[in-house]
């Protein structure tokens, strides 16, 4: 039990602290060396605590791994020869490796999570929200004083991947807390920091956790949302300076010059491209911004010099899956988007700690998918697969033997 509280605690924050770590840092232009570090460093500490001879790779494990690998692969061929496009394989090897190992890294924490009891559980969970909060306070205080004007957050490149790790742990406790006042005081705190750290996506996140605790509220569910809508639009089209930050990035129209809202659009133009342009095939794992059209949208980004920007990432999950995969990255989006409804009734549904926090990760995955990603290595993404693992429970996929148990 001890050892699997200390794997899991210290695994997860490596996972959501490393890679951005090293970003701000300029160690690393991206979070994909942090999770490869991550995983090795976590991989080399469950070996040792397992005394090397126990430690062992179940066969299921190896098979479900194998499916990825020759999928992901035979899938890129077939862009390959069908498209007749210049692939960037040596990107495309690596990403795939990186891919199993993260793949075993979440396995590894899902597991420990499920031995570890609920109890030391909400311990860890708590000791990661006092982190995250601290962090909020200092970058605010920081700015407000004019002592650092950086988007960086210390462990985290820019206010939105901070945002993204903050939301489920704040979901989580929306749900834990019975009191409906102090969820409100929670919802308040939220939308101050918003609109001092200047977040459209912290905006989005705090009507989307409204959304998801107060679900079963008919007020709620069917009118909140077009008192929301109506609120956007009023900003969308007002001159006021107060709101000009956000109306510039929620207003998406083709003569827009505000670079959020350019890649945002770009993510959804390179969608269509992904399904129409490759028959629904998609263009190759790890290919956007190499292979296939860029569109209309990247060539209004390139006049404004801004090429590189989230050229690879697509600004949103979404747009990555469904360019790089067609057809399929719809479906498995069609899957997610359906199974939504139930978890939010297991959300409801008066549930441990561990299963309220993996429905909360699971459902924010939502924001990641549709308002703002950043490719499939990010601490998040890595969050949400251990959320997966640990809710579909399957333990065919179990990576220790039952003697390190």
């Amino acid at each position: 039990m001890k050892a699997s509280l200390f794997v899991f605690k210290l695994g997860l924050l490596i996972v959501l602290f490393l890679p951005g770590s090293l970003i701000v840092l300029d160690l690393t232009s991206s979070s994909g060396p942090g999770l490869f570090l991550a995983s090795l460093f976590l991989l080399a500490v469950c070996v040792t605590i397992s005394y090397v001879g126990k430690f062992t790779i179940s066969l299921g494990l190896i098979k479900y791994l194998l499916v990825v690998f020759f999928f992901i692969i035979l899938h890129s061929i077939g862009v390959y020869y069908i498209f007749d496009v210049d692939l960037d394989f040596s990107k495309l090897i690596v990403s795939l490796l990186l891919v199993l190992l993260v793949l075993i890294l979440t396995r590894i924490l899902s597991l420990q999570a499920k031995i570890i009891d609920d109890l030391n559980f909400l311990r860890v969970i708590k000791f990661i929200s006092y982190i995250l909060a601290v962090l909020g306070v200092v970058t605010i205080s920081f700015r407000e004083l004019n002592i650092s004007q950086s988007k960086s957050m210390f462990f985290f490149s820019e206010p939105s991947h901070y945002i993204l790790v903050l939301l489920p742990f704040t979901l989580f406790y929306m749900i834990k807390q019975a009191s409906v006042h102090k969820v409100f005081f929670l919802v308040f705190i939220l939308i101050v920091f918003s609109l001092l750290i200047e977040s459209v996506l912290s905006v989005f996140g705090v009507i989307f956790l409204i959304y998801i605790r107060f679900y079963y509220s008919a007020f709620v569910r069917y009118i909140f949302p077009l008192i929301v809508l109506l609120i956007f639009y009023g900003v969308s089209i007002s001159n006021n300076e107060f709101y000009e930050y956000y109306s510039s990035r929620v207003s998406l129209t083709s003569d827009s010059t505000n670079l959020t809202a350019l890649v945002y659009m770009s993510g959804w133009e390179r969608v269509y491209i992904g399904i129409l342009e490759s028959y629904g095939f998609g263009f190759g794992f790890q290919q956007m911004g190499i292979a296939g059209p860029s569109g209309e949208f990247r060539s209004i980004l390139n006049g404004l010099n801004a090429h590189g920007l989230n050229l690879t990432d697509g600004s949103f999950l979404f747009s990555k899956l469904v360019f790089e995969f067609g057809a399929i990255g719809l479906i498995v989006t069609l899957f997610y988007l359906l199974s939504i409804h139930k978890f939010i009734k297991i959300l409801h549904g008066n549930m441990g700690n561990k299963i309220v926090f993996f429905c909360s990760v699971y459902l924010c995955f939502f924001l990641y998918l549709f308002l703002r990603g950043g490719g499939y290595f990010m601490p998040f993404v890595a969050l949400f697969l251990i959320s997966v693992f640990f809710l579909k429970g399957e333990k065919a996929f179990a990576i220790f033997s039952s003697k390190t148990r």
